[in-house]
């Protein structure tokens, strides 16, 4: 089990974010400073969280993963602290420990890491804010799984566009290219899409059904304005 993450994080997200704070890790080992760490790793996990669909919460931006963050740093020594600081899963019997997101921590160490982090959480609020202004942010009910009994073979109808796509545009595109002009930064809302099953969210199920009806030379199109082909 990777400690350094809550237990409540769902496996596909691990699998995400495990991979991005090692290579964070590594710079904090090369000297990078502490803070510049702190802050990519909230990015991280609020990217994750952002790109499986959900609707960041003020709890989530000011408690769940500020909090996460504290747990992986105080695990991977990049404040000094020790790792009892942290009473994970527990109610701690301590007068000076308060409840932080999903484990239990000192006052002193709550206040220090939510002032490290003060100016990402401000950036993601705006974020939140300015998607909710442009529409972006759905309501809660559209974070549903979108499975059918009589849904299409989605993954055959992947291999036609993209057959469609080289025989109309000789260029050879893969399912990568797909999820990435969707504006998802990992792989994990197409492949659940492809195959009908797990959570997938509306807007994620409006855009790859949007894609896969493109013209191809339109497609094409946006990969190289991406710079995703020369």
């Amino acid at each position: 089990m990777i400690d350094e993450l809550s237990p409540n994080l769902q496996s596909h997200l691990i699998s995400s974010i495990h991979p991005a704070l090692l290579l964070i890790h590594e710079k904090k080992l090369e000297g990078v400073e502490p803070n510049v760490c702190l802050k990519d790793a909230y990015d991280v996990f609020a990217t994750a969280l952002t790109n499986d669909g959900q609707n960041l919460t003020q709890s989530d931006l000011k408690e769940k993963i500020p909090a996460w963050v504290l747990r992986w740093a105080v695990r991977n020594h990049w404040l000094g602290l020790p790792w009892s600081l942290l009473e994970v899963g527990a109610v701690s019997e301590s007068k000076s420990f308060v409840t932080f997101g999903d484990c239990q921590t000192s006052k002193e160490a709550k206040a220090d890491i939510l002032k490290r982090l003060a100016s990402r959480i401000a950036r993601w609020e705006a974020q939140v804010l300015e998607d909710a202004a442009n529409g972006s942010v759905k309501p809660a009910e559209d974070a549903v799984s979108i499975i059918t009994t009589d849904a299409p073979d989605r993954r055959a109808q992947t291999d036609a566009f993209i057959e469609q796509v080289f025989q109309t545009t000789g260029e050879h595109i893969t399912r990568t290219h797909i999820w990435k002009v969707a504006g998802y930064k990992e792989a994990s809302q197409f492949e659940r899409w492809q195959q009908n099953k797990g959570r997938v969210t509306q807007r994620a199920h409006k855009k790859f059904t949007s894609i896969l009806a493109t013209n191809p030379e339109k497609f094409v199109g946006w990969l190289k304005q991406l710079k995703l082909l020369k």
